[in-house]
């Protein structure tokens, strides 16, 4: 399979930051907090995310096409690094205390990036796992107290499609 160019490698990054971005919104509305995804910021995450991706492939000396959870986990940092979430609440005033709505668009965007191929049943298995809930907010806590463990988040969601989404592991998402 031909290696894809920066241009394709940046519309596939953005587009699938977009697509999980509209799924989560409902869960802000529940909040009374209005979520808005800064459109520069996403820019300047998914560039960060081309440089930190190149590195990757250079340290690890990887020939062929990188794996969906290495691609989740770099992304994942650089979500956590320009925080493309801003928020505000319903009278457009901006809220400042943590509301973790970075943290969990990185998660969320991990997760899909792990599960995308798979099964809508297998997705529904690991999100109904008994220990899911405090399986995401200890990942939600490691989110905000080392945002920049790329390294780590790598091996998080390698681990994650190891146990529930195998089948992605054999796939490879970009050269």
């Amino acid at each position: 399979m031909p290696r894809k160019s920066p241009s394709q490698i940046r519309k596939t990054r953005s587009e699938t930051l977009y697509a999980v971005w509209y799924k989560i919104v409902e869960e802000f509305d529940r909040l009374a907090l209005v979520p808005k995804l800064n459109a520069k910021t996403v820019a300047k995450v998914v560039e960060d995310y081309i440089a930190a991706r190149d590195a990757f492939v250079a340290r690890y000396k990887i020939k062929d096409r990188i794996q969906r959870p290495k691609v989740a986990g770099l992304m994942a940092a650089s979500i956590l690094k320009f925080k493309p979430v801003e928020m505000n609440d319903r009278d457009h005033s901006p809220v400042y205390e943590s509301t973790q709505a970075n943290e969990l668009l990185a998660l969320w965007h991990g997760l899909g990036i792990c599960a995308e191929g798979a099964s809508q049943k297998s997705i529904e298995a690991f999100i109904s796992t008994p220990h899911f809930q405090t399986w995401r907010g200890d990942l939600l806590c490691l989110f905000e107290q080392h945002p920049a463990s790329a390294e780590a988040f790598v091996m998080i969601f390698e681990t994650l499609s190891l146990s529930f989404f195998p089948e992605n592991l054999k796939r490879s998402d970009e050269k």
